[in-house]
């Protein structure tokens, strides 16, 4: 990913971090998924999943921010 290795030429220990962050936001995106698709009428279940797409659209910022310094 373009992203990350932008990252890692700037601050080589940052990449872990963000890797592991994406992968902890992906699994949060996958099992919010999960839960919407067995109780699509659960407005908790809806507001989960935006909340999980949130952090991973976070993560993604950090990293920008990371890689224009």
């Amino acid at each position: 990913m373009q992203l990350l290795n932008d990252v890692s030429s700037k601050s080589p220990a940052l990449r872990a971090t963000f890797e592991q962050n994406l992968r902890e936001a992906n699994a949060y995106i996958h099992d919010a998924k999960d839960t919407v698709a067995n109780s699509p009428d659960n407005d908790q279940a809806q507001e989960d999943l935006i909340h999980a797409y949130n952090e991973k659209a976070m993560v993604y910022e950090m990293a920008i921010g990371h890689s224009s310094h």
